[in-house]
């Protein structure tokens, strides 16, 4: 088993770390914003809300869409290529009281869990991501890890919003 740490840079920035090597970057414009920029090496990805609702999002690699996600009424997110729908990921919830997120194929395989790392002194949220030794290795798998990480942070800022009111 291989673990995936994410640090927490500040409110805007997330590096995504393997083996104490940068496998990539998240980034938002603002704290609050939707869109955010995945870079793995020299590529650049981005991830931006469709639809009134916000309930889809797309990922580009310039003017290719490369994923298209979709929110599920259980919490999770269907992760579906536009020319391949037929395997697709989801990354949903798991366990009764939510410990964690997990990604699975369309095999239904377990590919990685996520959970937060809340660091006090910080006080900012990393996470730290298990899965096997050779998950993460490929391009299209580290940004499979940096989707999750997405929208892992945006399910903890929907519920901390649910609690706060």
């Amino acid at each position: 088993m291989s673990n995936i740490k994410v640090f927490a840079d500040n409110n805007r920035t997330y590096s995504i770390v393997r083996d104490g090597n940068v496998i990539g970057n998240l980034e938002y414009k603002y704290w609050y914003s939707a869109k955010a920029k995945l870079t793995i090496g020299e590529n650049n990805y981005t991830i931006v809300r469709k639809g009134f609702w916000g309930t889809a999002h797309e990922v580009r690699q310039g003017n290719s869409i490369l994923f298209n996600l979709k929110a599920q009424w259980d919490g999770g997110i269907a992760i579906i290529k536009p020319n391949d729908k037929n395997h697709f990921y989801e990354f949903k919830p798991k366990g009764l009281f939510i410990n964690g997120y997990v990604l699975t194929n369309y095999k239904n395989e377990e590919l990685l869990m996520i959970t937060a790392d809340f660091s006090w002194n910080k006080f900012t949220s990393g996470y730290t991501i298990s899965c096997s030794d050779n998950f993460g290795l490929t391009e299209l798998e580290q940004l499979l890890i940096m989707i999750t990480v997405y929208h892992y942070k945006a399910a903890q800022a929907m519920a901390i919003a649910a609690t706060a009111n």
